[in-house]
């Protein structure tokens, strides 16, 4: 009678096996990380909109010899060209030239105008370096003297990639979006 000989370790099918169930569960976890790569840089782009939106709220209570008392209701846009102001020609200015006055002595100190062309021009400047293709409007109503000092609402827009996917067929890719927005409502 003949004995078999017990067979000892592993045979090439069952590690090839193994080899290919590892490598699948990598490709999942590649995927999980890309996924939250992508949400980590959407909620980044959020957390600084809000940021300078908070920013320039402050800076608006600061002044609120402007912002609480314009006498109409009023629309700038801050852009990569600058500020314009639809309303209040004194809140123009380019990014590259700065306000258009000039109020740093003492002899002349600044009004209120200046004071916020400054502030939104110096503002400008912030949200096209931090937030891709950044665009801001600057809504503010009229206000009803001595009852309602009205309020502002700072609408920020920017463009950014997020990851799609799609479940029927198992697949993701970068995708831009357009435009994201953050609005913020101030009562300066």
């Amino acid at each position: 009678m003949r004995l078999r000989k017990r067979q000892s370790g592993f045979s090439l099918v069952e590690v090839m096996v193994a080899l290919i169930v590892v490598s699948i569960g990598m490709l999942g976890i590649a995927k999980m990380q890309a996924l939250a790569m992508a949400s980590t840089g959407s909620a980044r782009m959020r957390s600084l909109a809000s940021i300078t939106a908070a920013s320039l709220g402050s800076a608006m209570r600061a002044n609120r010899a402007y912002w609480g008392s314009t006498v109409a209701s009023f629309t700038a846009t801050v852009s990569t060209a600058g500020v314009v102001s639809t309303s209040d020609s004194g809140l123009n200015s380019t990014i590259a030239g700065g306000p258009s006055s000039s109020c740093n002595t003492t002899a002349t100190p600044c009004t209120a105008l200046q004071i916020a062309n400054y502030d939104l021009w110096d503002w400008s400047k912030t949200v096209t370096a931090v937030l891709p293709n950044g665009t801001t409007t600057i809504t503010c109503n009229n206000p009803v003297l001595n009852t309602n000092p009205g309020s502002c609402k700072i609408s920020i827009s920017w463009t950014e990639n997020r990851i799609s996917g799609d479940n029927t067929t198992n697949t993701t890719q970068l995708q831009n979006t357009g435009a994201t927005n953050y609005i913020l409502w101030v009562d300066p």
